[in-house]
């Protein structure tokens, strides 16, 4: 009955699930949680841009280096993704993913690091 009830409301609402899934989406990747403390909003709100950013590098560069390795990583951010859009998405939901979210920023930052450092330290690696 409880599926059914479901299917007919998502057949009545077709036209609004872009909508849905995209305001889900943003409250999946938004930097602020529902609280009351401001402190608190503050410090994840700041981890998470930081964090989120280097994420994205990191993905880009193990997905150019190693593909199966950004897979690896990216999966545990795809699949709270995934569950967040097909149910109720909350931003403290993607806590369940922060190491994949970290691991992919320390890469982000290790590439940032190592292309950018002096010319000299170069010249003694080679």
């Amino acid at each position: 009955m409880a599926r059914q009830y479901a299917l007919e409301s998502i057949r009545r609402n077709l036209d609004k699930m872009p909508g849905l899934l995209w305001a889900k989406f943003v409250k999946f990747i938004s930097p602020f949680y529902d609280t009351p403390n401001r402190a608190v909003q503050a410090a994840f709100a700041v981890g998470w841009l930081i964090v989120g950013p280097l994420t994205l590098l990191g993905v880009y560069v193990t997905w150019k280096q190693e593909r199966w390795a950004a897979v690896a990583l990216f999966l545990p951010i795809l699949t709270t993704l995934t569950t967040c859009l097909l149910f109720h998405a909350e931003a403290r939901y993607r806590d369940s993913a922060s190491p994949a979210f970290v691991a992919l920023a320390a890469i982000g930052v290790s590439s940032f690091l190592l292309q950018n450092r002096a010319p000299h330290i170069q010249q003694k690696e080679e």
